[in-house]
């Protein structure tokens, strides 16, 4: 492994971290818990939903941009995919939910692993800060956006 796929695997690693210390405490009424205040309105459990199905879908553009294939249509509106994976997991739990989140980070760390030299020149477009990435600087876009909501839900619970 290269120096370059053990930076991002350690940094992820802290990131996924930091998430889950917050995670890990959060029971009963505190999945209820509003945590913006403007937008989207999501509470706890919406947010960790969001970051299950970010996470997965950002490591499937993550393997597309590795493969040299674009990793998102041209129509692609984030603000569309983001309300249609909030409605078809709105009886998913929170067991679930972290489950998944798990599940797609090991998926994401051994993805890193196989990466060759190469792909970590191809780039892709990250469609929050819309604008294109070369193939490392996207993969440490995932653990920068665990980092913001992991902020974000600790501080709704007085936390943070």
């Amino acid at each position: 492994m290269t120096d370059r796929q053990e930076h991002l695997k350690n940094y992820l690693t802290e990131c996924r971290q930091k998430l889950m210390t917050t995670l890990n405490v959060i029971s009963g009424d505190d999945w209820n818990v509003q945590v913006q205040s403007e937008g989207d309105l999501w509470t706890v459990l919406q947010m960790v939903r969001h970051l299950q199905d970010a996470h997965r879908g950002l490591v499937v553009q993550a393997r597309r941009i590795a493969a040299g294939e674009p990793n998102l249509p041209p129509d692609f509106d984030l603000d569309r995919w983001n309300a249609g994976a909030q409605r078809k997991t709105t009886e998913m739990s929170p067991e679930t939910a972290l489950e998944n989140l798990r599940a797609s980070h090991e998926k994401l760390l051994e993805f890193i692993e196989g990466l060759s030299e190469q792909s970590f020149q191809n780039v892709g477009y990250q469609a929050y800060l819309k604008k294109t990435l070369p193939l490392d600087e996207f993969i440490k876009i995932i653990g920068e956006h665990e980092l913001a909501h992991g902020e974000e839900i600790a501080k709704a619970l007085g936390k943070g």
